[in-house]
Protein backbone atom coordinates (compact mmCIF):
# COMPACT_ATOMS: atom_id res chain seq x y z
CA UNK A 1 0.00 0.00 0.00
CA UNK A 2 2.89 2.30 -0.79
CA UNK A 3 2.19 5.87 -1.75
CA UNK A 4 5.06 7.47 -3.70
CA UNK A 5 3.53 10.92 -3.28
CA UNK A 6 3.43 10.67 0.50
CA UNK A 7 5.44 13.17 2.53
CA UNK A 8 5.96 10.58 5.24
CA UNK A 9 9.39 9.93 6.66
CA UNK A 10 11.23 6.94 5.12
CA UNK A 11 10.74 3.57 6.79
CA UNK A 12 12.81 0.40 6.50
CA UNK A 13 11.88 -1.82 3.53
CA UNK A 14 10.34 -4.52 5.75
CA UNK A 15 7.00 -2.68 5.57
CA UNK A 16 5.43 -0.59 2.81
CA UNK A 17 5.17 3.13 3.35
CA UNK A 18 1.85 3.97 5.01
CA UNK A 19 -0.18 6.72 3.42
CA UNK A 20 -0.24 10.05 5.17
CA UNK A 21 -3.10 10.85 7.54
CA UNK A 22 -4.39 13.63 5.29
CA UNK A 23 -4.47 11.33 2.26
CA UNK A 24 -6.43 8.68 4.10
CA UNK A 25 -8.80 11.23 5.55
CA UNK A 26 -9.65 12.60 2.10
CA UNK A 27 -10.36 9.12 0.80
CA UNK A 28 -12.81 8.24 3.54
CA UNK A 29 -16.43 7.92 2.38
CA UNK A 30 -17.70 7.11 5.86
CA UNK A 31 -15.89 7.11 9.19
CA UNK A 32 -13.83 4.00 8.44
CA UNK A 33 -14.33 2.88 4.82
CA UNK A 34 -12.06 4.33 2.08
CA UNK A 35 -13.39 4.41 -1.47
CA UNK A 36 -10.63 2.53 -3.27
CA UNK A 37 -9.64 -0.63 -1.44
CA UNK A 38 -12.84 -1.33 0.57
CA UNK A 39 -10.75 -2.33 3.59
CA UNK A 40 -12.11 -1.62 7.02
CA UNK A 41 -10.19 1.18 8.68
CA UNK A 42 -10.15 2.27 12.31
CA UNK A 43 -9.69 5.83 13.42
CA UNK A 44 -7.17 6.18 16.27
CA UNK A 45 -5.99 9.12 18.32
CA UNK A 46 -2.35 9.34 19.39
CA UNK A 47 -1.25 11.47 22.36
CA UNK A 48 1.75 11.77 24.66
CA UNK A 49 -0.27 13.52 27.35
CA UNK A 50 1.59 16.75 26.63
CA UNK A 51 1.43 18.72 23.36
CA UNK A 52 1.48 15.91 20.82
CA UNK A 53 -1.94 14.94 19.42
CA UNK A 54 -2.50 13.09 16.13
CA UNK A 55 -5.38 11.31 14.39
CA UNK A 56 -4.48 8.32 12.22
CA UNK A 57 -6.35 5.76 10.11
CA UNK A 58 -5.17 2.14 9.99
CA UNK A 59 -6.46 -1.17 8.65
CA UNK A 60 -6.15 -4.57 10.29
CA UNK A 61 -2.91 -5.40 8.48
CA UNK A 62 -1.10 -2.24 9.56
CA UNK A 63 1.40 -2.12 12.42
CA UNK A 64 1.92 0.78 14.79
CA UNK A 65 5.70 0.98 15.07
CA UNK A 66 5.80 3.74 12.41
CA UNK A 67 3.76 5.87 14.83
CA UNK A 68 6.58 5.61 17.37
CA UNK A 69 9.20 6.18 14.68
CA UNK A 70 7.51 9.39 13.56
CA UNK A 71 7.09 10.63 17.13
CA UNK A 72 10.76 9.95 17.87
CA UNK A 73 11.82 11.81 14.72
CA UNK A 74 9.69 14.86 15.53
CA UNK A 75 10.88 14.99 19.13
CA UNK A 76 14.56 14.32 18.65
CA UNK A 77 14.46 10.92 20.36
CA UNK A 78 17.34 8.90 18.97
CA UNK A 79 15.82 5.45 19.38
CA UNK A 80 12.10 4.90 18.82
CA UNK A 81 12.36 1.53 20.56
CA UNK A 82 12.59 3.36 23.91
CA UNK A 83 8.95 4.40 23.37
CA UNK A 84 5.88 2.36 24.24
CA UNK A 85 2.19 2.44 23.31
CA UNK A 86 -0.73 1.72 25.62
CA UNK A 87 -4.52 2.00 25.76
CA UNK A 88 -6.00 2.77 29.18
CA UNK A 89 -2.81 1.49 30.79
CA UNK A 90 -2.67 -1.78 28.82
CA UNK A 91 0.46 -2.10 26.63
CA UNK A 92 0.08 -2.50 22.86
CA UNK A 93 2.62 -4.43 20.80
CA UNK A 94 3.51 -2.08 17.90
CA UNK A 95 5.01 -4.93 15.87
CA UNK A 96 1.78 -6.92 15.58
CA UNK A 97 -0.86 -6.26 12.90
CA UNK A 98 -3.70 -4.26 14.43
CA UNK A 99 -6.11 -7.11 13.67
CA UNK A 100 -4.20 -9.30 16.13
CA UNK A 101 -4.52 -6.83 18.99
CA UNK A 102 -7.39 -5.59 21.15
CA UNK A 103 -7.46 -2.18 19.43
CA UNK A 104 -10.90 -0.85 18.51
CA UNK A 105 -12.14 2.08 16.48
CA UNK A 106 -11.86 5.37 18.36
CA UNK A 107 -9.22 4.20 20.84
CA UNK A 108 -6.60 6.64 22.09
CA UNK A 109 -3.01 5.39 21.93
CA UNK A 110 -0.80 6.87 24.63
CA UNK A 111 2.92 7.24 23.95
CA UNK A 112 5.28 6.82 26.89
CA UNK A 113 9.04 6.72 27.19
CA UNK A 114 10.89 4.08 29.13
CA UNK A 115 12.25 5.55 32.36
CA UNK A 116 15.48 3.62 31.82
CA UNK A 117 16.21 5.65 28.67
CA UNK A 118 15.17 9.15 29.66
CA UNK A 119 18.25 10.29 31.60
CA UNK A 120 21.93 9.53 31.23
CA UNK A 121 22.94 9.76 34.90
CA UNK A 122 26.64 9.60 34.13
CA UNK A 123 26.26 12.66 31.90
CA UNK A 124 24.33 14.44 34.67
CA UNK A 125 27.66 14.68 36.48
CA UNK A 126 28.73 17.22 33.86
CA UNK A 127 26.73 19.74 35.92
CA UNK A 128 30.00 20.10 37.87
CA UNK A 129 31.14 22.27 34.94
CA UNK A 130 28.92 25.07 36.26
CA UNK A 131 31.09 25.23 39.40
CA UNK A 132 33.89 22.70 39.51
CA UNK A 133 36.27 24.00 42.20
CA UNK A 134 35.73 25.04 45.80
CA UNK A 135 37.06 28.16 47.53
CA UNK A 136 40.46 26.48 47.94
CA UNK A 137 40.76 25.61 44.25
CA UNK A 138 40.10 21.88 44.72
CA UNK A 139 37.85 19.96 42.36
CA UNK A 140 34.42 19.10 43.69
CA UNK A 141 33.62 15.37 43.85
CA UNK A 142 29.98 15.92 42.89
CA UNK A 143 27.78 18.54 41.28
CA UNK A 144 25.69 19.10 44.44
CA UNK A 145 26.68 19.82 48.00
CA UNK A 146 27.47 22.71 50.36
CA UNK A 147 28.32 26.07 48.79
CA UNK A 148 31.87 27.21 49.49
CA UNK A 149 32.23 30.34 47.33
CA UNK A 150 30.58 33.75 47.50
CA UNK A 151 29.98 33.63 43.72
CA UNK A 152 28.09 30.29 43.95
CA UNK A 153 24.37 29.63 44.16
CA UNK A 154 22.31 26.47 44.45
CA UNK A 155 20.72 25.95 41.04
CA UNK A 156 17.46 24.00 40.87
CA UNK A 157 16.66 22.71 37.37
CA UNK A 158 13.00 21.79 36.98
CA UNK A 159 11.65 19.33 34.40
CA UNK A 160 7.86 19.64 34.57
CA UNK A 161 5.93 17.85 31.79
CA UNK A 162 9.18 17.29 29.92
CA UNK A 163 8.91 13.56 29.17
CA UNK A 164 5.69 11.88 27.98
CA UNK A 165 3.83 10.12 30.81
CA UNK A 166 6.76 10.72 33.13
CA UNK A 167 6.55 12.50 36.51
CA UNK A 168 8.12 15.89 37.06
CA UNK A 169 11.78 15.77 38.04
CA UNK A 170 14.41 18.22 39.16
CA UNK A 171 18.14 18.39 39.76
CA UNK A 172 20.09 20.58 42.16
CA UNK A 173 23.68 21.65 41.62
CA UNK A 174 26.15 24.39 42.37
CA UNK A 175 26.48 27.14 39.75
CA UNK A 176 28.80 30.13 39.64
CA UNK A 177 27.34 33.49 38.77
CA UNK A 178 29.32 33.68 35.53
CA UNK A 179 28.27 30.25 34.26
CA UNK A 180 25.88 30.62 31.34
CA UNK A 181 22.49 29.42 30.20
CA UNK A 182 24.21 28.17 27.05
CA UNK A 183 26.55 25.97 29.14
CA UNK A 184 23.56 24.59 31.03
CA UNK A 185 21.64 23.90 27.81
CA UNK A 186 24.52 21.85 26.41
CA UNK A 187 24.78 19.76 29.57
CA UNK A 188 21.00 19.18 29.65
CA UNK A 189 21.01 18.23 25.97
CA UNK A 190 23.63 15.58 26.69
CA UNK A 191 21.98 13.92 29.68
CA UNK A 192 18.42 14.07 28.29
CA UNK A 193 19.41 13.01 24.74
CA UNK A 194 17.36 15.93 23.39
CA UNK A 195 18.88 18.11 20.63
CA UNK A 196 19.99 21.44 22.01
CA UNK A 197 17.81 23.39 19.57
CA UNK A 198 14.72 21.72 21.04
CA UNK A 199 15.35 23.03 24.55
CA UNK A 200 13.95 26.20 26.09
CA UNK A 201 15.10 27.34 29.53
CA UNK A 202 13.00 29.88 31.44
CA UNK A 203 12.97 31.80 34.71
CA UNK A 204 9.55 32.80 36.08
CA UNK A 205 8.07 32.07 32.66
CA UNK A 206 10.53 34.30 30.77
CA UNK A 207 13.18 32.85 28.48
CA UNK A 208 16.54 32.85 30.23
CA UNK A 209 19.67 34.10 28.48
CA UNK A 210 23.22 35.11 29.41
CA UNK A 211 24.76 34.38 32.80
CA UNK A 212 23.00 32.31 35.42
CA UNK A 213 23.93 34.70 38.22
CA UNK A 214 21.50 37.36 37.03
CA UNK A 215 18.62 35.08 38.06
CA UNK A 216 19.98 34.58 41.56
CA UNK A 217 17.75 35.14 44.60
CA UNK A 218 20.02 35.14 47.65
CA UNK A 219 21.88 31.83 47.23
CA UNK A 220 19.32 30.14 44.99
CA UNK A 221 18.42 30.07 41.28
CA UNK A 222 15.32 28.34 39.88
CA UNK A 223 15.17 27.50 36.17
CA UNK A 224 12.59 25.52 34.19
CA UNK A 225 13.41 23.38 31.15
CA UNK A 226 10.92 22.82 28.32
CA UNK A 227 11.08 20.47 25.36
CA UNK A 228 9.89 22.12 22.15
CA UNK A 229 8.62 20.02 19.24
CA UNK A 230 10.60 20.22 16.01
CA UNK A 231 9.49 23.10 13.85
CA UNK A 232 7.71 24.89 16.68
CA UNK A 233 9.81 27.96 16.02
CA UNK A 234 10.16 28.86 19.71
CA UNK A 235 13.39 27.10 20.66
CA UNK A 236 16.57 29.03 21.39
CA UNK A 237 19.43 28.38 18.97
CA UNK A 238 22.06 27.76 21.63
CA UNK A 239 25.65 27.84 20.49
CA UNK A 240 27.04 24.33 20.13
CA UNK A 241 30.38 24.02 21.90
CA UNK A 242 32.50 21.31 23.49
CA UNK A 243 32.60 21.65 27.28
CA UNK A 244 35.74 20.36 28.97
CA UNK A 245 34.44 19.08 32.31
CA UNK A 246 37.07 18.42 35.02
CA UNK A 247 36.53 14.88 36.39
CA UNK A 248 37.75 13.80 39.84
CA UNK A 249 38.81 10.16 39.93
CA UNK A 250 36.37 9.21 42.68
CA UNK A 251 33.35 10.73 40.93
CA UNK A 252 30.51 8.27 40.38
CA UNK A 253 27.00 8.56 38.86
CA UNK A 254 24.32 9.82 41.21
CA UNK A 255 21.02 8.04 40.65
CA UNK A 256 18.58 9.87 42.90
CA UNK A 257 18.35 13.58 43.64
CA UNK A 258 16.69 14.46 46.98
CA UNK A 259 14.37 17.42 47.39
Amino acid sequence: MANPDSNSIPFPPCQDLPEGVDTWARRLKGPEVPLSDKLSYVKLNVSDGLKYVQTIYKNNEDMLWPVLYEYATKNGIRDHETLTLSIRGSPVNPYLPIGETFIQNGNTLVISQSAAHTIDYEAVQDLTFLSHTNNEGELYDDYDGPLTRVDEARLRINFDSFWPQFPSKHFKCRARDNSTINDLAQIISKFTNVPINQLRITHDGIRARGEIGQYRNDDRVDLDVHHELSGAGTAVRYQDEVLEVPTPRNRCPKRDVPD
